[in-house]
Parts: structure tokens; C-alpha cells; sequence
């Protein structure tokens, strides 16, 4: 498994305690997208230094899987939250993708299965 992802601020300072954090958060993701190579970069940051209704954090993440392209965005006022919120989302939007995968091959078999069905009744 080969797995490589930047970790990139914007307008903070990338702490020892939010390297970690973040890493921690995304240990695992490689298992939930079940793939041979990820890559990708993740962006944590405030949005503005003079926001009117106080700080804004947002964090985006940005993965490649094996050609598939996966992105998502949250803001909030809690840094914190933020990355949770991302890292969550990304792996809803990771399962929708391989459930709607699976339902492909579903329908394809199907389709399959109803072909041969009406090729047996007609050489019979």
C-alpha cells in the first residue's frame, strides 16, 4: 500500500499537536477506499485574519485513489471540528462511491442473467 499525504496551512502555524491530529484522524482512510495507491493533501487553515464574525477555520481535503478523485470542504469556527467534519464526509463520499459500484455490476448481472433467460427460451 502506498499512501502519501501533504499536510499544507493556511494563515496558522502547523503545531507538533495538529500534525498529529490530523494524522491520527486519517491513520485508517486507506482501508475504507481498499486501494493500492492514495494520494492526496489535506488543508487546514483560517480563511481570513479579519473576518467580521470572528474566525473561520476550513479544512479540504483533496485524494486520489487509484484514478478516482475525492474532494471535500467544511468551514466552522472550531478548527477542531472542522478536520472531524472533513473526515467524515470524505468517508461518506468514499462508501456512495463504492456502493454505486457495486450496484453497477449489480445491474450489468442482471442484465446478464435476463439475456441468457431469453436465449434459453428461444433455443428450446
Amino acid at each position: 500500500m502506498n499512501k502519501h499525504i501533504n499536510i499544507k496551512t493556511t494563515n496558522i502555524e502547523l503545531s507538533d499537536a495538529l500534525r498529529e491530529y490530523i494524522e491520527k484522524k486519517f491513520d485508517g482512510i486507506e482501508s475504507i477506499f481498499s486501494v493500492s495507491e492514495l494520494t492526496g493533501q489535506i488543508e487546514v487553515g483560517k480563511i481570513s485574519n479579519h473576518h467580521k464574525s470572528g474566525d473561520i477555520y476550513r479544512a479540504e481535503v483533496n485524494l486520489n485513489a487509484n484514478g478516482k478523485f475525492f474532494r471535500t470542504t467544511e468551514e466552522t469556527s472550531d478548527l477542531y471540528v472542522a478536520i472531524d467534519m472533513v473526515k467524515d464526509s470524505i468517508v461518506a463520499e468514499a462508501k456512495k462511491a463504492k456502493t454505486r459500484s457495486r450496484s453497477l455490476v449489480r445491474q450489468g448481472g442482471q442484465k446478464v442473467k435476463s439475456l441468457l433467460k431469453g436465449f434459453w427460451r428461444k433455443s428450446e
